[in-house]
């Protein structure tokens, strides 16, 4: 349960980012659609919420809302194997939607699919270099497959996009910048040339 309690709110904040595209036909009658789901799901009608999406969708299936709505109904529900099925099909349909992608990648996460999560997020961070939100992603997703190496570069980038005036979450930062510095001491202490302590077999790793 606590589990979907978190990816739901991070299905909700993925909505309120959606991606801007240009009007599309069918684009208009899909939004309506989102804009009556959303008052049911607020009151809890989640049977005509889910009705409502998949009109959603069925009238604009190159829009991202519908997917996303009709995800977190299925999260609300515990449904995570529909959920996932629905963000999977609009990555499909909206190939170039972020936030369809970093949705689906969170909710594999919440799933323990972790392999999945991170080969979708080095796709995304090779397509999208400068989104640091999905860099910070990769980074988490990376420690915790115990790819500490990897992690540490993620984070590394995110510092950087900051550095460079990149719109970077304030959060997404202190985390970055928080386990900058772990990794750097945990890579370092588990690096053999780094302990060089005069030893005969720690001397030979250290090249003398």
């Amino acid at each position: 349960m606590r589990t979907c309690l978190l990816l739901l709110t991070l299905l909700v904040v993925t909505s309120g980012r959606a991606d801007a595209q240009p009007p599309r036909a069918g684009s208009v009658r899909g939004a309506r659609f989102v804009e009556r789901a959303e008052r049911f799901l607020a009151s809890g009608d989640l049977g005509s919420a889910t009705s409502l999406f998949r009109r959603a969708i069925q009238a604009d299936p190159a829009g991202s809302a519908g997917y996303l709505g009709l995800a977190r109904v299925y999260v609300q529900r515990g449904v995570l194997v529909e959920a996932r099925a629905v963000l999977e099909a609009g990555v499909r349909r909206v190939p170039r939607s972020l936030a369809l992608e970093l949705a689906l990648v969170d909710l594999l996460v919440a799933q323990g699919d972790l392999e999945s999560a991170a080969l979708r997020l080095e796709e995304i961070v090779r397509a999208r270099p400068r989104r640091a939100d999905a860099w910070r992603r990769h980074g988490e997703v990376a420690r915790r497959r115990g790819r500490f190496s990897v992690a540490l570069g993620a984070y590394r980038v995110v510092v950087d996009l900051a550095a460079r005036g990149e719109q970077v979450v304030p959060d997404d930062l202190e985390e970055a910048r928080r386990f900058v510095a772990a990794l750097e001491l945990l890579l370092r202490d588990r690096d053999p040339v780094a302990r060089c302590d005069g030893s005969s077999v720690r001397t030979a790793l250290c090249g003398g």
